[in-house]
Protein backbone atom coordinates (compact mmCIF):
# COMPACT_ATOMS: atom_id res chain seq x y z
CA UNK A 1 0.00 0.00 0.00
CA UNK A 2 2.27 2.91 -1.20
CA UNK A 3 -0.08 4.37 -3.06
CA UNK A 4 -2.62 6.48 -1.20
CA UNK A 5 -5.43 8.46 -2.17
CA UNK A 6 -7.35 10.38 0.57
CA UNK A 7 -10.28 12.62 -0.86
CA UNK A 8 -11.06 15.51 1.26
CA UNK A 9 -14.09 18.03 1.65
CA UNK A 10 -12.37 19.95 3.79
CA UNK A 11 -14.14 19.38 6.88
CA UNK A 12 -12.44 18.22 10.47
CA UNK A 13 -13.58 14.73 9.32
CA UNK A 14 -11.60 14.90 6.06
CA UNK A 15 -8.58 16.61 8.37
CA UNK A 16 -8.75 13.73 10.31
CA UNK A 17 -8.51 10.76 7.94
CA UNK A 18 -5.60 12.46 6.66
CA UNK A 19 -3.51 13.07 9.00
CA UNK A 20 -4.02 9.48 9.42
CA UNK A 21 -3.33 8.94 6.24
CA UNK A 22 0.22 10.47 6.56
CA UNK A 23 0.40 8.60 9.79
CA UNK A 24 -0.54 5.41 8.33
CA UNK A 25 1.23 5.87 5.06
CA UNK A 26 4.78 6.71 6.89
CA UNK A 27 4.89 3.32 7.84
CA UNK A 28 5.89 2.44 4.34
CA UNK A 29 6.85 5.83 2.96
CA UNK A 30 4.04 5.78 0.52
CA UNK A 31 2.86 8.71 -1.66
CA UNK A 32 -0.24 10.45 -1.19
CA UNK A 33 -2.53 11.77 -3.34
CA UNK A 34 -5.00 14.67 -1.86
CA UNK A 35 -7.53 14.62 -4.14
CA UNK A 36 -10.51 17.47 -3.88
CA UNK A 37 -13.59 16.71 -6.09
CA UNK A 38 -14.80 20.06 -7.53
CA UNK A 39 -17.85 21.56 -9.04
CA UNK A 40 -19.61 24.68 -10.74
CA UNK A 41 -22.46 26.29 -10.73
CA UNK A 42 -24.54 28.79 -13.08
CA UNK A 43 -23.42 31.61 -11.13
CA UNK A 44 -19.49 30.88 -10.89
CA UNK A 45 -17.68 30.23 -14.11
CA UNK A 46 -15.28 26.77 -14.68
CA UNK A 47 -12.35 28.82 -14.52
CA UNK A 48 -13.27 30.65 -11.12
CA UNK A 49 -14.22 27.58 -9.83
CA UNK A 50 -11.40 25.55 -10.21
CA UNK A 51 -9.15 28.41 -8.86
CA UNK A 52 -11.09 28.85 -6.15
CA UNK A 53 -11.06 25.06 -5.51
CA UNK A 54 -7.26 24.62 -6.18
CA UNK A 55 -6.75 27.74 -3.25
CA UNK A 56 -8.91 26.01 -1.15
CA UNK A 57 -7.33 22.54 -1.12
CA UNK A 58 -3.64 24.33 -0.68
CA UNK A 59 -4.64 26.44 2.12
CA UNK A 60 -6.53 23.26 3.76
CA UNK A 61 -3.16 20.90 3.48
CA UNK A 62 -0.85 23.41 4.60
CA UNK A 63 -3.40 24.38 7.64
CA UNK A 64 -2.50 20.67 9.09
CA UNK A 65 0.41 19.33 10.81
CA UNK A 66 1.33 16.76 8.01
CA UNK A 67 4.52 15.74 9.12
CA UNK A 68 5.90 12.11 8.56
CA UNK A 69 8.04 10.14 5.73
CA UNK A 70 5.37 10.36 2.62
CA UNK A 71 5.97 12.24 -0.36
CA UNK A 72 2.48 14.16 -0.51
CA UNK A 73 0.68 15.99 -3.55
CA UNK A 74 -2.25 18.14 -3.99
CA UNK A 75 -4.84 16.95 -6.60
CA UNK A 76 -8.46 18.69 -8.17
CA UNK A 77 -11.13 17.14 -10.42
CA UNK A 78 -14.56 17.87 -11.58
CA UNK A 79 -17.58 15.83 -11.76
CA UNK A 80 -19.34 13.39 -9.36
CA UNK A 81 -17.49 12.46 -6.32
CA UNK A 82 -18.17 9.02 -6.02
CA UNK A 83 -17.31 8.22 -9.58
CA UNK A 84 -14.66 10.49 -9.71
CA UNK A 85 -12.74 8.97 -6.97
CA UNK A 86 -13.51 5.46 -8.15
CA UNK A 87 -12.03 7.11 -11.51
CA UNK A 88 -8.90 8.35 -10.16
CA UNK A 89 -8.47 5.41 -7.92
CA UNK A 90 -8.16 2.85 -10.99
CA UNK A 91 -6.34 5.29 -13.69
CA UNK A 92 -3.19 6.32 -11.14
CA UNK A 93 -3.59 2.60 -9.83
CA UNK A 94 -4.13 3.93 -5.85
CA UNK A 95 -3.46 0.84 -3.48
CA UNK A 96 -5.53 1.91 -0.90
CA UNK A 97 -8.53 4.89 -0.32
CA UNK A 98 -8.61 6.37 2.70
CA UNK A 99 -11.70 7.93 4.03
CA UNK A 100 -13.52 9.96 6.87
CA UNK A 101 -15.95 7.82 8.15
CA UNK A 102 -19.47 9.71 9.09
CA UNK A 103 -20.29 11.41 12.35
CA UNK A 104 -22.48 8.92 14.17
CA UNK A 105 -26.32 10.47 13.66
CA UNK A 106 -25.31 9.77 9.99
CA UNK A 107 -23.93 6.15 9.69
CA UNK A 108 -27.21 4.63 8.29
CA UNK A 109 -27.52 7.30 5.49
CA UNK A 110 -26.14 7.03 2.35
CA UNK A 111 -23.16 8.98 1.32
CA UNK A 112 -19.92 9.42 -0.61
CA UNK A 113 -17.61 6.88 1.93
CA UNK A 114 -20.23 4.20 2.34
CA UNK A 115 -20.43 4.02 -1.45
CA UNK A 116 -16.96 3.80 -2.03
CA UNK A 117 -16.09 1.45 1.33
CA UNK A 118 -18.32 -0.91 -0.83
CA UNK A 119 -17.77 -1.17 -4.57
CA UNK A 120 -14.23 0.49 -4.61
CA UNK A 121 -11.85 -1.79 -6.43
CA UNK A 122 -8.52 -1.54 -3.89
CA UNK A 123 -8.21 -1.53 -0.13
CA UNK A 124 -10.66 0.77 1.55
CA UNK A 125 -9.21 2.10 5.00
CA UNK A 126 -12.39 3.88 7.00
CA UNK A 127 -11.30 6.34 9.90
CA UNK A 128 -13.71 7.12 12.28
CA UNK A 129 -14.11 11.28 13.03
CA UNK A 130 -13.30 10.68 17.16
CA UNK A 131 -10.19 8.11 15.75
CA UNK A 132 -7.10 9.42 15.96
CA UNK A 133 -3.78 8.52 14.82
CA UNK A 134 -1.38 7.59 17.25
CA UNK A 135 2.17 8.09 16.59
CA UNK A 136 4.99 6.39 17.67
CA UNK A 137 6.58 9.35 19.29
CA UNK A 138 7.08 12.99 18.92
CA UNK A 139 9.94 12.22 16.47
CA UNK A 140 8.63 9.18 14.89
CA UNK A 141 5.69 10.46 13.39
CA UNK A 142 4.67 7.05 11.76
CA UNK A 143 1.47 5.08 13.07
CA UNK A 144 1.61 3.07 16.36
CA UNK A 145 0.00 -0.45 15.45
CA UNK A 146 0.47 -1.96 18.18
CA UNK A 147 -2.23 -4.34 18.42
CA UNK A 148 -4.70 -5.14 15.42
CA UNK A 149 -7.42 -7.29 15.14
CA UNK A 150 -8.80 -9.86 12.47
CA UNK A 151 -12.48 -11.17 12.69
CA UNK A 152 -12.10 -14.88 10.73
CA UNK A 153 -15.93 -14.64 9.81
CA UNK A 154 -14.68 -11.70 7.65
CA UNK A 155 -11.47 -12.61 6.58
CA UNK A 156 -12.29 -13.49 3.10
CA UNK A 157 -12.87 -17.06 1.29
CA UNK A 158 -8.60 -17.13 1.12
CA UNK A 159 -8.02 -15.10 4.32
CA UNK A 160 -6.60 -12.27 2.64
CA UNK A 161 -7.29 -10.23 5.60
CA UNK A 162 -5.19 -12.27 7.71
CA UNK A 163 -2.41 -11.78 4.54
CA UNK A 164 -3.03 -7.84 5.02
CA UNK A 165 -2.31 -8.44 8.64
CA UNK A 166 0.32 -10.37 8.22
CA UNK A 167 1.97 -8.03 5.88
CA UNK A 168 2.11 -5.02 8.57
CA UNK A 169 3.72 -7.26 10.83
CA UNK A 170 7.00 -6.50 8.86
CA UNK A 171 6.57 -2.78 9.23
CA UNK A 172 7.09 -2.81 13.21
CA UNK A 173 6.16 -5.42 16.89
CA UNK A 174 2.26 -5.98 16.43
CA UNK A 175 0.48 -8.44 18.42
CA UNK A 176 -2.20 -9.84 15.69
CA UNK A 177 -5.51 -11.43 17.27
CA UNK A 178 -7.92 -13.54 15.10
CA UNK A 179 -11.52 -13.13 16.49
CA UNK A 180 -13.47 -16.35 15.61
CA UNK A 181 -16.87 -15.82 16.20
CA UNK A 182 -20.34 -17.60 16.09
CA UNK A 183 -20.76 -17.24 12.24
CA UNK A 184 -17.32 -18.33 11.60
CA UNK A 185 -17.69 -20.98 8.30
CA UNK A 186 -16.36 -24.48 8.67
CA UNK A 187 -14.15 -23.11 5.34
CA UNK A 188 -12.38 -20.49 7.41
CA UNK A 189 -11.90 -22.87 10.32
CA UNK A 190 -9.97 -25.02 8.47
CA UNK A 191 -8.16 -22.51 6.48
CA UNK A 192 -6.98 -20.81 9.70
CA UNK A 193 -6.20 -24.51 10.96
CA UNK A 194 -3.92 -25.44 8.07
CA UNK A 195 -1.52 -22.15 8.11
CA UNK A 196 1.29 -21.96 9.65
CA UNK A 197 1.47 -20.52 13.40
CA UNK A 198 1.36 -16.84 13.34
CA UNK A 199 4.35 -15.21 15.59
CA UNK A 200 2.71 -12.75 18.29
CA UNK A 201 -0.58 -14.11 17.38
CA UNK A 202 -3.61 -14.45 19.54
CA UNK A 203 -7.57 -16.35 19.50
CA UNK A 204 -10.18 -14.98 20.96
CA UNK A 205 -13.63 -16.78 21.16
CA UNK A 206 -16.70 -15.14 21.38
CA UNK A 207 -20.40 -16.90 20.89
CA UNK A 208 -21.98 -14.11 19.23
CA UNK A 209 -22.69 -13.04 15.71
CA UNK A 210 -19.12 -10.92 14.33
CA UNK A 211 -21.05 -7.91 13.92
CA UNK A 212 -21.66 -8.26 17.71
CA UNK A 213 -18.41 -10.16 18.71
CA UNK A 214 -15.95 -6.97 17.46
CA UNK A 215 -17.89 -4.94 19.36
CA UNK A 216 -17.66 -6.58 22.53
CA UNK A 217 -13.62 -7.03 21.60
CA UNK A 218 -12.84 -3.16 21.02
CA UNK A 219 -15.12 -2.69 24.20
CA UNK A 220 -13.05 -4.24 26.65
CA UNK A 221 -9.29 -4.29 24.93
CA UNK A 222 -7.68 -1.16 22.95
CA UNK A 223 -6.75 -2.19 19.14
CA UNK A 224 -5.17 0.04 16.64
CA UNK A 225 -7.05 -1.18 13.88
CA UNK A 226 -9.54 -3.87 12.43
CA UNK A 227 -8.66 -5.54 9.11
CA UNK A 228 -11.56 -7.46 7.10
CA UNK A 229 -12.31 -8.45 3.60
CA UNK A 230 -15.34 -8.28 1.66
CA UNK A 231 -16.33 -8.66 -2.04
CA UNK A 232 -16.77 -6.05 -3.73
CA UNK A 233 -20.31 -4.56 -4.66
CA UNK A 234 -20.88 -3.19 -8.57
CA UNK A 235 -20.41 0.25 -8.79
CA UNK A 236 -23.10 2.32 -7.53
CA UNK A 237 -24.49 -1.16 -5.90
CA UNK A 238 -24.66 -2.27 -2.16
CA UNK A 239 -23.01 -5.39 -0.54
CA UNK A 240 -24.75 -8.61 -0.95
CA UNK A 241 -23.17 -9.33 2.68
CA UNK A 242 -23.42 -5.94 4.58
CA UNK A 243 -21.43 -7.44 7.58
CA UNK A 244 -18.21 -5.92 7.20
CA UNK A 245 -19.91 -2.23 6.41
CA UNK A 246 -21.65 -2.79 9.73
CA UNK A 247 -18.50 -3.33 11.33
CA UNK A 248 -16.65 -0.34 9.58
CA UNK A 249 -19.55 1.91 10.36
CA UNK A 250 -20.53 1.66 13.90
CA UNK A 251 -16.80 0.91 15.83
CA UNK A 252 -14.70 3.37 17.06
CA UNK A 253 -11.67 1.40 15.70
CA UNK A 254 -10.39 2.14 11.99
CA UNK A 255 -11.14 -0.25 10.02
CA UNK A 256 -9.13 -1.77 6.70
CA UNK A 257 -11.13 -3.41 4.00
CA UNK A 258 -9.13 -5.69 1.44
CA UNK A 259 -11.02 -6.90 -1.71
CA UNK A 260 -12.10 -10.80 -1.30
Amino acid sequence: MKRILVPVDFSPRSANALEFAVAFGSLQEAEIDVLHVWHSDLATGVTVAKERAKNALREFVTSLELRGDVTLRRRIDHGDPYMTIQRVAQLAGHDLIVLAGPDAPRMNEESVARSLFASASSAVLLVPPNSKARLRSAEDRRLALERVLVPLALAGDELQALDCAERLTRVGPMALEVLVSSDVSQQHRARLHARSPLEHCDRHEEPVDVVTAVERRIQSSVFDLVVLSSKRAPIGGRPDDPRAERVALTQLCPCLCVPA
